[in-house]
């Protein structure tokens, strides 16, 4: 790993994503969980110091970044969501199957390196770090959590990528109007231990008009390799409230204002539940299901 520029301010809402949401000003809507509204240049918002460092407090021959790691998924954005968007067409259907070829591998890298980043992946890693400490290794308090979980999902990108580019279903989400919220948590039942959960899945917005929700069913057809969905308005709505329940502080939307999430307002990342099934809903069952019913040859 590189050695580390202390206080370089690394963005979970990386800027080649962040400018799509970007109005005629060049600045996008972020909204608090107070419900405030503010406009800000993508390079201001979405970002942690040090986020990506691995730091020991003191000068270290150990001391190290993993930032490198997501730039082959940065350098992926901006002509991933540009071929995405070009395959919307205005005569396509409710469904319709996709072939990634090339492209598939760009989506894997892409999809893990928003999850690995996102603010809810290392809140949720230092929890468990507390108490793997507290409950199976005996501390008596938990000890350097934050420096712990940095280490724990640093080379978490390559795997995650690996598998997300070779199992599973991809289903491309289109909005029927750019209206698709990002948020500092996303909706997904990964974590920084190996393997991933059998049945794993990971939904985000690539764009206010394109999000991609990937999962692992227990059979699938070999072809379509994606399938690409038009909702409408209300299931765009179903896919903003999630955001926000998986969501702690941050959201950036299109629109001036966005009706808020009452799970929001507590400044806490939730979780889905239905029928006592973590990071499941009606809305995402239907999606999956609706992704498995193509198959080629049909």
């Amino acid at each position: 790993m590189k050695r580390p520029i202390q206080g370089e301010k690394h963005h979970w809402f990386p800027k080649c994503v962040s400018r799509g949401w970007a109005g005629p000003d060049g600045k996008v809507n972020r909204t608090n969980s107070r419900g405030d509204t503010r406009r800000f240049h993508p390079k201001g918002v979405g970002y942690r110091p040090d986020g990506h460092n691995i730091l020991f407090g003191k000068l270290s021959p150990w001391e190290s970044t993993f930032e490198p790691a997501f730039d082959r998924a940065d350098n992926a954005f901006p002509s991933l969501i540009r071929w995405l968007s070009a395959e919307i067409k205005p005569e396509t259907k409710r469904l319709a199957g996709l072939m990634l070829r090339d492209r598939r591998a760009e989506v894997g890298e892409c999809l893990a390196s928003l999850v690995i980043r996102s603010p809810r992946m290392r809140a949720q890693t230092e929890r468990y770090v507390a108490q793997r400490q507290t409950q199976w290794m005996g501390f008596e308090k938990p000890q350097r959590v934050e420096q712990t979980a940095v280490i724990s999902i640093s080379n978490l990108q390559r795997d995650f990528a690996r598998e997300m580019s070779s199992r599973g279903k991809i289903a491309i989400l289109v909005a029927p109007e750019p209206s698709f919220i990002f948020g500092d948590g996303m909706m997904h039942n990964l974590h920084d231990t190996w393997p991933l959960p059998l049945r794993a899945m990971a939904m985000v917005a690539f764009s206010p008009s394109i999000a991609v929700l990937w999962f692992c069913p227990d059979h699938q057809p070999l072809f379509p390799e994606a399938v690409m969905i038009r909702l409408d308005a209300q299931e765009v709505a179903w896919f903003n409230d999630l955001v926000q329940i998986y969501s702690r502080d941050n959201l950036f939307h299109v629109q001036d204002k966005i009706a808020i999430h009452p799970s929001f307002t507590a400044n806490e990342h939730h979780v889905a539940m239905t029928d006592g099934a973590k990071n499941r809903t009606p809305a995402t069952d239907l999606w999956m299901e609706e992704a498995l019913s193509i198959q080629w040859p049909g």
